[in-house]
């Protein structure tokens, strides 16, 4: 009965939190389809072109409209208002589920560091110590849907990765130092600073088990560094996308997901 009652506070909390616009909640297709693969299975040869797939080929973009709707749908019926943004699940893309994106009124998508990199055919560059080289990860970018601009974020696959697997192992003020001085390489290395956003994602529910009293105690740490910071700034993604309106165009999207590029 306790741990029905805190699970029943979970999501008035997150509501109230997101009308104070202290965070953002995006959604995603309601049964976690690999969208790409519904609107068409041989999406998976450009990534995997040695793939065995079934003989028929399997093409329903209304079950990838569908699956997505009845996740927005359940979205709206739960906070009072249309989600901005998804997580298509693992961060699956392609060109062809883009327009089921566009469909649904949804403004931005988020994916892996691997499939810019791969839509640019472009490699990006690392130290030993992961930091990145190259400013173009940290950009936002826009795909022409039909007439529709869907807007693109990519993650740090390094910093997620920290979080999701190594950082429990330390310290949580070790730790969130480490982050913050992570950032601070990227926030130097750029030359318009205010005109990037580091994207840090990963799956939550595997990684704060791991830590000391669940990740409470790093991310108390974390927060407290990056609120007091005088150059970082912690922003939603639509709270980023909506102050500053410059995008750079990517004619494709290289279909994959967010596991090693491909399905």
């Amino acid at each position: 009965a306790k741990q029905v009652e805190i699970v029943n506070m979970i999501l008035p909390e997150y509501k109230k939190l997101m009308e104070a616009g202290t965070i953002e909640v995006s959604t995603t297709p309601y049964f976690h389809p690999i969208m790409p693969l519904l609107c068409d299975s041989y999406s998976a040869k450009e990534a995997m072109p040695n793939a065995v797939l079934p003989n028929e080929r399997f093409m329903h973009p209304e079950d990838a409209a569908a699956q997505l709707r009845k996740g927005v749908e359940l979205y709206e019926k739960t906070f009072g208002k249309r989600p901005s943004g998804i997580w298509p699940s693992e961060g699956s893309v392609s060109m062809e589920m883009l327009p089921v994106i566009a469909g649904e009124g949804i403004k931005w998508i988020a994916t892996d560091e691997e499939i810019l990199t791969n839509s640019l055919k472009r490699p990006l560059r690392r130290d030993d110590y992961g930091h990145v080289y190259d400013p173009f990860l940290y950009k936002p970018y826009s795909v022409d849907v039909q007439g529709r601009k869907v807007s693109m974020i990519f993650r740090d696959h390094v910093l997620s990765d920290l979080i999701g697997f190594d950082y429990a192992k330390m310290s949580p003020e070790a730790a969130a130092s480490d982050m913050v001085s992570r950032l601070e390489h990227i926030e130097n290395m750029l030359e318009n600073p205010a005109e990037h956003i580091v994207s840090i994602i990963l799956d939550g529910e595997n990684a704060w088990e791991h830590f000391r009293n669940d990740g409470r105690d790093f991310l108390v740490a974390l927060y407290t560094k990056l609120s007091k910071h005088p150059r970082l700034r912690c922003v939603t993604v639509s709270e980023f996308l909506d102050a500053f309106e410059g995008r750079e165009e990517l004619a494709w999207v290289y279909p994959g997901s967010w596991i090693s590029h491909n399905f």
